[in-house]
């Protein structure tokens, strides 16, 4: 017998249909609900689907017993726990496997193993996820995660370093690893895939202006995330790069190390999930026009963007540099990290102390004049960036010709600002959708935060 697909009466039973006295031990099985669906387990001999399972309540744990009475499946709290090795998944039995002298069973891939559906149904949870504990280990395996990046950096070569997309459309700011956040927000403003359906991509297209890893414990779950929604549906999911999207940078704040602990691996490996990861970001597209009207970037245009064409004629992959010495350098520099001027009087270009202290990396500050100036010359209408974390989630310069947003809430556990998405619908009226700290009980942020910014105090985002 094979247990292929959700019609199988017998995964019914196993994942549906049993009750559980613990909301935890249910959600737990059900996380992998839809990952199983995708694999194929055969049984060597027939069974009666009456003695297939048993459940205790006493010791919360369900195990799935072959007719012969060897577990195939078993979860206790505390006690066993899921991985993905060598393109299979485990059910990994601690502490009773010794005594009990059981094996481990492994679900074996089907011919119909895909492993974009396998991220998204087993990462992209926003109604029932289950909150992840700093440093656990990541569920899927480092060649898991290099596949998927494979696919993904296959698509992203393919599409211009200027995205064109359309709207209606949702955009998102930075997102530093805060995969609990992103799982509100689609929860409470729709999401591209779930439960095996494309919910609501035929209506909204998507844009992350970067920034997805480091700050945050949850950088892998992240990444690996927004890469499937990519490799699904590439022409809707739009990626661009953030100034965190720099292995100098990403070595530094956060995910180097949570690549380290969590996948086991030496992140200044050539072959890590980290420095692949790496490489992927240097093809990311630098900007996007949404309708021909409005430009999306990271940080802004600084002093060297005058033109879309002048980011049109860089080529990746880029590698950024953090000593400026030449006039493409500097654009790059511009794009990824430079701000806005802290407020609506303040004209021109200024340095950007905080940024660049040692005043060696190019960074700088842009007055609202500029913004028009590039508006103007580029027949555009609005600037959205991310880059900043602004007390509200979002926040308009230049009179409203430039708009900041942010999708981190409580930045860096301290700060206890909104988290903010913008909705563009199709007349490109911009609805901005709003998470308030005072209701988000997680802190998910990398608790050595103020080490970080003693190692390298360029950055605030």
């Amino acid at each position: 017998m094979f247990f292929q697909e959700p019609n199988s009466h017998l995964s019914k039973m196993i994942l549906n249909k049993l009750l559980f006295p613990s909301q935890h031990l249910k959600d737990k099985v059900a996380q992998y609900q839809d990952v199983l669906r995708y694999y194929t387990l055969t049984l060597n001999k027939s069974h009666d689907s009456r003695d297939i399972y048993n459940y205790s309540a006493e010791q919360n744990i369900l195990i799935i017993y072959k007719k012969q009475q060897k577990p195939m499946f078993q979860y206790q709290e505390g006690k066993s726990s899921f991985k993905f090795i060598n393109q299979a998944i485990v059910a990994v039995e601690r502490d009773q496997s010794k005594a009990n002298n059981k094996q481990p069973i492994i679900f074996q891939i089907g011919q119909d193993y895909n492993i974009t559906d396998i991220f998204l149904n087993t990462l992209l949870q926003p109604k029932a996820f289950i909150k992840l504990q700093e440093n656990a280990t990541f569920l899927f395996q480092p060649q898991d995660i290099i596949m998927l990046c494979d696919q993904a950096e296959a698509i992203i070569k393919q599409q211009p370093i200027v995205l064109r997309c359309n709207a209606p459309i949702k955009i998102f700011g930075d997102i530093h690893g805060q995969y609990s956040d992103l799982m509100r927000f689609f929860d409470l403003w729709g999401s591209p895939f779930l439960n095996g359906k494309d919910d609501e991509i035929e209506g909204f297209d998507y844009l992350f202006l970067g920034n997805f890893v480091d700050r945050g414990i949850h950088s892998l779950e992240t990444i690996c995330l927004l890469l499937a929604l990519k490799v699904r549906y590439p022409e809707s999911i739009h990626l661009i790069r953030g100034n965190h999207e720099d292995k100098w940078i990403n070595y530094q704040f956060g995910f180097s190390e949570e690549c380290s602990q969590r996948l086991d691996e030496d992140p200044d490996d050539d072959n890590s999930v980290f420095a692949r990861i790496n490489r992927l970001f240097e093809w990311l597209p630098l900007a996007a026009i949404i309708e021909d009207k409005i430009f999306c970037v990271h940080g802004g245009i600084g002093f060297a963007l005058n033109y879309v064409a002048d980011i049109e004629n860089l080529q990746r992959p880029i590698e950024v540099v953090h000593e400026v010495i030449s006039s493409e350098q500097q654009l790059i520099i511009d794009i990824l990290w430079s701000d806005p001027t802290d407020s609506d009087q303040e004209f021109g270009i200024q340095p950007n102390n905080f940024r660049d202290p040692n005043g060696i990396g190019g960074i700088v500050k842009f007055g609202p004049d500029r913004v028009i100036q590039f508006l103007v010359e580029n027949r555009l209408s609005l600037i959205i960036r991310s880059h900043e974390c602004v007390m509200d989630g979002f926040e308009r310069f230049a009179g409203g010709q430039l708009l900041t947003v942010s999708s981190t809430i409580n930045y860096c556990g301290k700060h206890k600002n909104a988290g903010a998405i913008l909705i563009i619908k199709k007349n490109l009226e911009i609805i901005p959708k709003l998470l308030d700290p005072k209701f988000i009980n997680d802190q998910n942020w990398i608790e050595n935060e103020e080490i970080l910014q003693q190692i390298y105090p360029i950055t605030q985002l």
